[in-house]
């Protein structure tokens, strides 16, 4: 059976019927798909964290030396979802970062009170 669900609305849908729309990416030609219920698109390959891994080290963000510049710049926006987080969240509570890369979002929130922990799909950047 060629059936699968949409990951957005969770419709079955017949994967095989489906027309595709293929993408060049940084992680090469990809094949995605769009959802005739909700209208989300979505990639019909599986995900790769493997993959994953190796397309971000060749990215700024998964490199230490501009990961952590890139920490710099964003600085504003981070001070910016501190502020507005403090209306949901007091000081004292737990944070977590998917996806932190070399965890300039953490290390701002700890210094705000927060217990903050991260995770990443470049280990060395945690």
């Amino acid at each position: 059976m060629n059936k699968d669900r949409c990951p957005v609305c969770e419709i079955e849908l017949d994967t095989g019927s489906l027309s595709t729309i293929p993408l060049a990416t940084p992680r090469g030609n990809q094949q995605w798909a769009r959802c005739p219920g909700c209208f989300s698109f979505f990639a019909l390959a599986p995900y790769d964290p493997e993959l994953e891994t190796v397309h971000t080290r060749t990215r700024p963000w998964g490199m230490e030396k501009s990961g952590i510049a890139l920490n710099d710049d964003k600085s504003p926006m981070f001070q910016a979802i501190l502020r507005a987080l403090s209306f949901y969240a007091p000081k004292g509570s737990a944070l977590l970062d998917i996806g932190c890369s070399y965890g300039g979002f953490l290390k701002l929130a700890q210094k705000e009170g927060y217990n903050g922990r991260g995770m990443d799909s470049v280990p060395e950047a945690v």
